[in-house]
C-alpha cells in the first residue's frame, strides 16, 4: 500500500532530470555508435589497410576484450572519484582512442587504438547506469533507465548503415573521423552542462526556465 501511495504521488521527471537524461543518452548514443560503426568495415579495411578477415575479427573483438579487462581493473579504485569527473575522463579517453583509429596506419596500430577505445568506452557505458542509479529515486529510476537505453537501441540500428555508407563512399577510416568529431562535440556539451549545475539541479529538482530551454535546444546536436 505504501508503494502504491508513493507511485500516486510521483509527478514524473522534472526538467532538470530530463536534461541530465539527455546528456547521458547523448553520451550513450555516441559511445554505442563508435562500437557499431566499425563492424561493417571489413571489406574496406582489407582493401586499404591489408587486413585479413581473421585480423579484422580481432580488431572488432579487441574493443570488448579491453573493456572487460579494464572493467575488472577499475573496480579497485573507480569509486574513489567523483562520478561526473570520472565519466568525463573516461569519455575523453574514448575520444582519443577513436581518433587513434582514424589515423592508424596498419593492423597492429588499429588493434591498439580499438583497445584504448574499448578500455575507456566500456567503463564509461557502465558509468551511465551508475549515475542514473545515484541521481534518480527508485520510483523514477526505471523510467530514466529506459530513456538512456533507448539511445543504445537507436545507435544499434543506425550504426551499421552509417558505417557502410561512410566506408563505401569515403574510405575505411572516415567513420572513425566522424565518430571522433561527434565524440568531441558531445564531450564539450556534456562538460559544459554537467559542470554548469544540471547535476545539482536534479538533486534539488529545480532548474531555471531559460537554462532549460537553451539546453533542450542544444541537446539535439549530440544526435547529429
Amino acid at each position: 500500500m505504501e508503494d502504491d501511495a508513493g507511485r500516486n504521488l510521483d509527478r514524473g521527471l522534472t526538467r532538470a532530470e530530463w536534461l541530465l537524461l539527455l546528456v547521458l543518452a547523448g553520451i550513450q548514443f555516441t559511445h554505442s555508435m563508435d562500437f557499431m560503426i566499425m563492424m561493417p568495415l571489413g571489406p574496406e579495411c582489407r582493401e586499404e589497410l591489408g587486413i585479413t578477415p581473421q585480423q579484422f575479427a580481432l580488431v572488432v573483438g579487441s574493443y570488448g576484450f579491453s573493456a572487460a579487462l579494464a572493467g575488472l581493473f577499475a573496480t579497485w579504485f573507480i569509486d574513489r572519484y567523483d562520478r561526473k569527473t570520472s565519466l568525463l575522463s573516461l569519455y575523453s579517453g574514448l575520444t582519443v582512442g577513436t581518433f587513434l583509429c582514424a589515423v592508424a596506419p596498419g593492423y597492429w596500430w588499429l588493434v591498439l587504438a580499438r583497445s584504448v577505445a574499448g578500455a575507456f568506452g566500456g567503463i564509461g557505458g557502465a558509468f551511465i547506469l551508475v549515475i542514473v542509479g545515484d541521481s534518480f529515486p527508485e520510483i523514477r529510476r526505471g523510467r530514466a533507465t529506459g530513456v538512456v537505453m533507448t539511445a543504445f537501441s537507436v545507435a544499434s540500428i543506425a550504426g551499421l548503415p552509417a558505417g557502410i555508407v561512410l566506408g563505401n563512399n569515403f574510405g575505411a577510416q572516415t567513420p572513425s573521423w566522424a565518430s571522433s568529431v561527434r565524440l568531441s562535440c558531445s564531450w564539450h556539451y556534456g562538460y559544459c552542462h554537467l559542470c554548469a549545475g544540471i547535476w545539482a539541479s536534479v538533486a534539488n529538482r529545480s532548474l531555471k526556465p531559460g537554462q532549460s530551454l537553451s539546453s533542450l535546444c542544444t541537446s539535439g546536436l549530440m544526435y547529429l
